[in-house]
């Protein structure tokens, strides 16, 4: 029907190269889905019908429109360091960077990211140019152990002074007990975790290292005191719920210690250190025939099998 009016599309729905788009009109849908990913945290999620993925797809095609946007830009950085791809968020700080040269923020992004990416050279640049102020920030923190993991001795003296920031930033905590564990000063490494753990007591990483720390020095009851405390904050974390049962073994509670053995056992059915350890405690507790069944229902190859049939005693299968 030639008298029906011709409807301009949606805005959303116009591919972003074509003459119905003008400058105006993508710095707008910049602008709109740059709110909406900040309003989700960038986090999964549907927006208007699209999920981020999508979103994220598109904004970057506007980009090739529009490349001179710092705040999309930096939130592309965002978008690709959340997927642990460090050298695209490079690049897209680097433009940003370029644009808003003044921008501290901006600059600390673009540190954190050529580290995680192994750029330690042109990370440390920048890191050292930053205003002190900058210098409490968490990304400050985890940049400079980053590069710490590459070498200490230029970093250590930055390390101890954020060291001294509240809320601790873990990555710094765990470089320098690292530092201590190398010169085998494991009693200072365990004072500096319990230190950090004095002013926050939720971080997850070294929380298991001063569980792990404190096993080693047969501290039991302190290692489980760790655990349970790592355990609230990852229920699942295996290599947590395996020092568990070694520590209540250590502490003459062998019967708590074996569901958390057969959980890991249903989870790791492939792992011969985890079955032998289930078979290891059953054996010990008299359940011979248990210790037999867990062999024969576990996931390892025969021959794996056949060493914890021997290694305790269990019956052969013919060969």
């Amino acid at each position: 029907d030639s008298t029906k009016k011709t409807s301009t599309p949606l805005l959303s729905l116009v591919d972003p190269h074509s003459e119905l788009r003008d400058e105006e009109n993508v710095r707008r849908e910049i602008a709109e889905i740059v709110a909406l990913l900040d309003a989700s945290d960038l986090k999964p999620g549907h927006f208007k019908g699209l999920d981020r993925e999508e979103l994220e797809a598109r904004l970057l095609s506007l980009l090739e429109v529009e490349p001179e946007h710092a705040e999309a830009l930096a939130v592309a950085a965002r978008l690709a360091e959340n997927r642990k791809d460090y050298s695209s968020a490079a690049t897209y700080l680097e433009r940003a960077v370029k644009l808003l040269p003044e921008s501290t923020s901006l600059q600390l992004s673009l540190a954190y990211a050529l580290a995680q990416n192994g750029e330690y050279t042109a990370a440390h640049q920048l890191l050292v140019e930053l205003p002190n102020g900058t210098k409490r920030n968490k990304k400050f923190g985890q940049a400079v152990a980053k590069l710490a993991q590459q070498d200490m001795t230029p970093y250590r003296k930055t390390l101890e002074e954020l060291s001294m920031v509240t809320p601790p930033v873990e990555e710094v905590v765990l470089a320098l007990a690292a530092n201590e564990l190398e010169r085998s000063r494991t009693k200072r490494a365990l004072r500096l975790l319990e230190k950090s753990l004095d002013q926050d007591p939720f971080l997850p990483k070294v929380l298991f290292l001063a569980a792990n720390l404190s096993f080693d020095r047969r501290e039991y009851s302190r290692s489980l005191e760790y655990l349970d405390r790592s355990l609230l904050l990852n229920p699942d974390l295996d290599s947590a719920l395996w020092l568990k049962a070694r520590t209540l073994e250590k502490l003459g509670r062998a019967l708590s210690a074996r569901p958390l053995l057969v959980r890991l056992v249903e989870r790791n059915g492939e792992n011969i250190q985890i079955v032998g350890d289930l078979v290891r405690h059953l054996v010990e507790a008299n359940l011979r025939t248990d210790a037999q069944s867990v062999v024969e229902r576990s996931k390892l190859s025969e021959e794996q099998r056949n060493v914890l049939r021997r290694r305790y005693g269990l019956i052969l299968t013919k060969q």
